[in-house]
């Protein structure tokens, strides 16, 4: 173990070399190990799922397992890529060492690409391990036997059990079993036997006889159909008969289903969707932020009120979100040179304070009832240009608040935290706009800003490097975003989405309180229900997507999220019913939150840490074109209404995305036909 190891004198030296095995590549105690290895001048070697993360940068060599992300605490992708990565590694290593023959390696091989086969008749039991798993939830301590290379596998099936369904389980040797923990073996004590067709097997199954015979409730998992009819046990899984050095692989799926199913059977939390509030400081930042979201959102539904009612103009409402969100357009990656330069507690503070500021100085006008027309515009260009680097600031921090590989769950949380907010703030908004009024709104957001305020003071937020004229020109640093942009093809065509969804999309918010008053004939409390449907909808989504165990083809992912985004904004545009109109929000919430959610997270997965700020700001410059977009559906609903202006909206990302999804069939096309040609010749 890493943790036992940093603590010894290990005897190295530069000959030596270390294996480092690391899902994460972020693991305290074998990042410990690892530097002492580099002090001693050993090489280092390590097997890793996270690409670019800290014990392969400072490895000699290093094997990528390319599972995708951990989302699972029973992740079984993660653990037999590390067997099968061993396995090919001990292969390698046999064949440079004259010990293993040619053909004896490529036996190992073939057994090697028959494990998917072996797999998906393994996974054939499942619904016999789900239904010992309903038989098993209730015991409350497990023991795991196996024997030679099936012993770690039996430690592993205990830990996992452990760790999903909060049940007391030990992995033991089988032959060490007589030494201490057949004395509490009894009929309250499953025990799971991993006993495969090998050298061990009736070793094994003299340890199974021991067992039986103090009424221990036995679980047998082997390969050996023609025996497992005659072995005396509970239950017997029969699994496909695999090679002896692939065996650990196939014993680990029903284990880990077992762990699982016991784990769903007793209400845990199985995926560990919260997992990333297990970070002090990510938890501080994510409730601190919940509340002034919440205060942001109760001021965005007074903010449209206020204009709506002043004005009664369709094209007035586009003209105020059109300055709120300019200034993201306008700044772009200068924000995110700003961002990447300035110490990151100071930077939000400040930003913090300045809002809460400003929503001090807008309750004064309305309170006092001095607010015209042009006092909205010029706060809410304040506002904007404040939130600009606020945005980047505090998403950016999220990279430093949680590991690598924890991103996309921490992601998906912050995502569906601020849109709980919106289903919040608007309710409360509603209600509030009744009881005390416009100014009343503002007032209770200009308080919600002391919580993320106290919440920044407390965080232990990591020390970042402050870059300085010397090191890099600051347009220099501005130039360098966007020939990495340019440079990165499938981050550049997410982003170029996003651009469309926000300039022709997400503006249809500006225009609910159209639909409420005109459409649905209704009042506030009306405009709040359809600004927190959305919010509804994004909640569920973003709390889906935080608990996927895997999300391949991002892009198309992202692609397909625009598609139904469209189709649920042209349904919403010809609905005339309360229920109606907000069942097609809730799925115009959940899909653009989805679209949004993944974009960031694929920005930044595969953006280098240095230029983080800078993509970010790039991204999030999608709400800069939503002030152009909400000048251009406002033009185009003077025109022909409302309604009718929505549907063209979503008919035009339909339109976006497709072009996108053309554009990356081309390059597989091709790739498939050069290969072809490949093959041919």
């Amino acid at each position: 173990y890493g943790s036992e190891f940093r603590y010894r004198a290990p005897l190295m030296d530069p000959k030596s070399i270390l294996l480092m095995v690391s899902q994460s590549g972020e693991t305290a105690d074998t990042l410990a190990a690892t530097e002492i290895a580099r002090a001693k001048k050993a090489k280092i070697l390590s097997i890793c799922n996270v690409i670019d993360s800290s014990i392969p940068r400072k490895s000699h060599g290093v094997l990528y397992t390319h599972a995708g992300p951990e989302i699972s605490v029973a992740s079984t992708k993660a653990f037999t890529t590390q067997l099968t990565a061993l396995y090919l590694l001990a292969v390698a290593l046999g064949r440079l060492n004259g010990k293993l023959k040619q053909a004896g390696a490529r036996k190992l091989l073939r057994d090697l690409m028959h494990l998917p086969h072996w797999i998906e008749e393994t996974l054939k039991i499942e619904s016999e391990v789900k239904e010992l798993a309903r038989e098993l939830m209730h015991y409350g301590d497990f023991l795991y036997l196996g024997r030679g290379v099936n012993y770690p596998i039996a430690l592993e099936g205990a830990l996992k059990l452990k760790e999903i369904s909060y049940i007391h389980a030990e992995g033991y040797p089988a032959g060490e079993m007589k030494h201490g923990p057949i004395a509490l073996i009894d009929e309250t004590m499953p025990v799971v036997v991993l006993a495969p067709r090998d050298r061990y097997f009736e070793k094994t199954m003299g340890n199974l006889k021991e067992v039986e015979a103090r009424g221990g409730k036995v679980i047998v998992l082997t390969d050996d159909a023609k025996s497992g009819g005659a072995i005396l046990a509970h239950r017997v899984l029969t699994l496909p008969k695999a090679c002896h050095y692939l065996t650990p692989i196939v014993m680990t799926i029903p284990l880990q289903l077992l762990a699982y199913y016991i784990a769903v059977q007793r209400g845990t939390d199985v995926d560990q969707t919260l997992r990333s509030l297990g970070y002090r400081d990510y938890r501080l930042l994510f409730f601190g932020t919940s509340l002034s979201h919440v205060g942001d959102f109760v001021q965005a539904m007074a903010q449209g009120w206020l204009v709506w009612t002043m004005t009664s103009s369709p094209f007035l409402l586009g003209l105020v979100g059109f300055a709120q969100a300019l200034p993201r357009l306008l700044l772009g990656a200068v924000g995110g040179a700003i961002v990447d330069r300035i110490e990151r507690r100071r930077l939000l503070l400040s930003t913090q304070v300045l809002a809460m500021a400003q929503a001090f100085c807008f309750w004064a006008l309305v309170y006092f009832d001095q607010i015209q027309f042009w006092h909205v515009m010029g706060l809410v260009l304040f506002l904007g240009t404040v939130n600009t680097i606020n945005q980047t600031a505090r998403h950016s921090l999220i990279n430093s608040l949680v590991p690598r590989a924890e991103l996309m769950n921490a992601i998906a949380l912050n995502s569906s935290m601020a849109n709980m907010a919106k289903i919040i703030g608007p309710s409360l908004g509603g209600v509030l706009i009744s009881v005390i009024g416009v100014a009343g709104c503002l007032f209770v957001n200009a308080l919600s800003f002391l919580a993320i305020i106290a919440t920044l003071m407390i965080m232990e937020i990591p020390a970042v490097k402050i870059k300085t004229e010397e090191e890099a020109p600051f347009w220099r640093e501005v130039v360098e975003g966007y020939r990495f942009l340019r440079g990165e093809r499938r981050v550049f065509s997410i982003i170029l989405l996003t651009y469309g969804v926000a300039l022709v999309g997400t503006p249809y918010t500006r225009f609910l309180p159209v639909f409420a008053t005109d459409i649905l004939h209704a009042g506030p409390s009306t405009f709040g229900l359809l600004l927190a449907a959305p919010g509804v909808g994004a909640v569920i989504a973003g709390l889906a997507i935080a608990s996927l165990n895997r999300l391949r083809r991002r892009t198309h992912f992202v692609v397909m999220s625009v598609f139904a985004f469209s189709l649920s904004l042209i349904l919403f545009s010809f609905s005339r019913s309360l229920p109606l109109s907000m069942f097609f929000l809730i799925l115009v919430g959940g899909s653009n939150i989805a679209i949004r959610a993944v974009a960031n997270g694929v920005v930044q997965m595969e953006t280098p840490p240095h230029l983080l700020g800078r993509m970010l700001s790039l991204l999030f410059m999608d709400k800069g074109l939503w002030s152009f977009g909400t000048l251009l559906i406002g033009g185009i609903a003077h025109a022909i209404g409302t309604p009718r202006a929505i549907a063209v909206s979503g008919t035009l990302c339909a339109l976006f995305a497709s072009v996108l999804l053309y554009q990356q069939r081309q390059p597989r096309e091709n790739l498939a036909a050069e290969n072809l040609k490949r093959d041919m010749a």
